[in-house]
């Protein structure tokens, strides 16, 4: 799978370096693209088939939030690991496709191209 090379790719560009990593994924990281499903935990194979190799950057339990609902959040860390006190990194897979996001995206899309003044008119 594409996440894991490029994960195993990132790991091996930054083997001895102390700089934090907080992965993500994008819109194309998955497939089908645009069709995570949330509503039921741990549901999308695409992010729990890849997620473990994440573990290293965000722990276990982020990494068990991230594949029943595609966040978690995580300390924000600073190189040599000292906490940045107070702070907190947010991890999201905002590309899920429900009925509700499809209708949405659909609405707010037709009232952009149908509203006074648009450059689409």
């Amino acid at each position: 799978m594409y996440t894991q090379l490029i994960t195993s790719e990132i790991k091996k560009a930054f083997e001895g370096v102390d700089v934090p990593v907080y992965p993500s994924t994008g819109n194309h990281d998955t497939w089908p693209v645009n069709n995570q499903d949330f509503n039921e935990p741990n549901s999308n194979y695409p992010i729990n088939h890849f997620v473990d190799d994440w573990k290293e950057w965000i722990g276990d339990e982020a990494a068990e939030e991230f594949a029943k609902y595609g966040y978690c959040s995580i300390p924000f860390k600073l190189p040599g690991g000292k906490l940045l006190e107070g702070s907190r990194v947010l991890i999201m897979q905002i590309r899920s496709r429900t009925r509700v996001t499809s209708t949405c995206l659909v609405k707010s899309t037709t009232q952009l191209v149908t509203s006074p003044g648009s450059r689409n008119n």
